[in-house]
């Protein structure tokens, strides 16, 4: 039991550095690091805990600057609306991300600007994950208390193109909309929270409002990866940049107040 907790544990470690480093940060630059060492330590742990299936910081922002810009139209990298095929539409998402981890492939200006430089953009993706995925298989081969705790193995090394098929694909056609829009992004969520993937998939929020930092937008709705950010802040290792419209109403009806 205690190992499978902890398998559990890595996969939401994961998916926080995913939603906090790799969007929230690098596609969005919604908050900004006090100092450059704590930006340091932030990309080593994304590496640690994202492991064989980590992604290039500035190829993910590149996609995903592409993906806002043409949401659901012919030049979204990643829409389910183009590509309805569940099999082809991950391969697709790798080719997109492929593409953009190429030195030699160019994007639109505005995809390109304050890209971060990190370690994980300078060495090749198969020798930063060779070392991880040797670790995990030693870790399940000591530690996996019966053969069918292997079952967990697949989703440990794979635990990106999980988390983006999710969010990229069921968030774009199940759900609720809270904002009309020309994409057809929903919040797909359970109670409107979205604790499985740390507040991703309220894309039609974020879709609406890119810039805030807490993806839920009215009352009732809960963004566990707005909460991290802010845990973050407390701790005075970053600096939030704007939350959103929810706060900000708050604090505009306490002024007139």
């Amino acid at each position: 039991m205690l190992f499978v907790l902890f398998v559990l544990l890595m996969i939401y470690l994961a998916a926080a550095s995913q939603t906090i480093m790799l969007h929230r940060f690098a596609s969005h630059e919604q908050f900004k690091f006090r100092k450059a060492a704590y930006e340091k330590l932030a990309w080593f742990t994304v590496y640690l805990t994202m492991g064989v299936s980590f992604l290039s910081p500035r190829a993910y922002a590149r996609l995903h600057r592409a993906h806002h810009a043409y949401s659901d139209q012919d030049k979204d990298p990643h829409s389910p609306h183009n590509i309805r095929n569940p099999v082809r539409f991950l391969w697709n998402q790798y080719l997109e991300y492929k593409k953009r981890r190429s030195p030699d492939e160019t994007d639109e200006p505005r995809f390109c600007k304050n890209l971060p430089t990190t370690f994980l953009d300078r060495w090749n993706d198969n020798l930063l994950r060779v070392p991880i995925l040797l670790i995990w298989i030693a870790i399940f081969y000591w530690f996996a208390p019966t053969w069918y705790a292997w079952v967990l193995f697949p989703l440990v090394i794979a635990i990106s193109p999980v988390h983006g098929f999710i969010v990229n694909n069921f968030a774009h056609r199940f759900g609720y909309r809270n904002y009309e829009s020309d994409d057809h992004s929903t919040n797909f969520t359970i109670f409107k929270m979205d604790a499985l993937c740390l507040g991703e998939c309220f894309q039609n929020n974020h879709h609406h409002d890119p810039s805030a930092s807490n993806f839920a937008h009215f009352d009732g709705e809960w963004d566990p990866g707005y909460y991290l950010l802010r845990l973050l802040e407390m701790c005075k290792i970053v600096e939030i940049k704007r939350i959103g419209p929810l706060q900000e109403l708050v604090l505009s009806e306490a002024t007139v107040a």
